[in-house]
């Protein structure tokens, strides 16, 4: 199976001017994380874990997740 990339929109907190802003990652979305975000059945997750760079776990506050957005194409490395 093929590995596909999403664009990972957050809420992350700006300590420069003490607000909120939203940010952007590649990522690729483990089927665990897929599935808390898509069933409805199952209690919601409180964390969601999201896999950057080689390998490392990225893991989100379920309250600071926006938007999650497959990408089609080449993928350039953050």
């Amino acid at each position: 199976m093929r590995e596909e990339y999403y664009h990972l929109t957050y809420w992350s907190w700006n300590n420069e001017d003490s607000s909120s802003k939203l940010c952007v990652k590649i990522v690729l979305v483990p089927t665990s994380t897929m599935m808390a975000l898509t069933t409805t059945n199952i209690k919601p997750a409180q964390a969601l874990r999201f896999i950057i760079r080689d390998g490392e776990d990225f893991i989100l506050k379920a309250d600071n997740f926006y938007s999650l957005e497959r990408v089609y194409g080449k993928v350039n490395s953050q």
